[in-house]
């Protein structure tokens, strides 16, 4: 099941902010060795991490977060935007029909069968996300495996 996490849910939903922001430590600090911002030393938390933001978490039966992005409006402070496309030398487009997602991640201990299930329930919660806020476009930097299945389902990647 995914649940989404706005900003005015952030104390009542604060367990499994912590958690997703726990579980983003373990796969890009210690997993994939990303240098980033040492906070706490427990949780990857970084400075797009604003009131504008929200947070997508799969949680599985127990209440455990298996998997997280983060979802921010392009107009916003991101970290494509004002972060990335700066080290990269380019430009990537904004609007109010823009969002970006980053910091999509899942569980590096869960078996290949719940990895997909935990993902296509992100993945589902992300289109619903969109249409409900009316967004038509999405920004972002993603591995090519990430960016074949959008291909495949009829996306159109630039």
């Amino acid at each position: 099941m995914a649940i989404l996490i706005r900003h005015h849910h952030r104390e009542t939903l604060g367990d499994l902010l912590d958690q997703l922001h726990r579980l983003r430590r373990r796969v890009f600090v210690e997993r994939l060795k990303w240098a980033l911002p040492e906070g706490d030393g427990l949780r990857e938390i970084d400075q797009f991490d604003t009131a504008d933001c929200m947070h997508l978490a799969v949680v599985d039966p127990e209440g455990r977060v298996i998997a997280t992005s983060r979802v921010t409006p392009s107009l916003s402070p991101n970290v494509s935007c004002d972060l990335l496309a700066a080290e990269m030398g380019v430009t990537f487009p904004r609007g109010p029909d823009i969002a970006e997602v980053s910091r999509l991640c899942a569980d590096p201990d869960l078996d290949e069968e719940a990895r997909r299930a935990a993902l296509l329930d992100l993945r589902i919660a992300q289109v619903e996300l969109f249409e409900h806020e009316g967004w038509k476009r999405s920004i972002g930097v993603a591995y090519e495996r990430t960016l074949q299945v959008w291909i495949r389902s009829g996306m159109t990647v630039e």
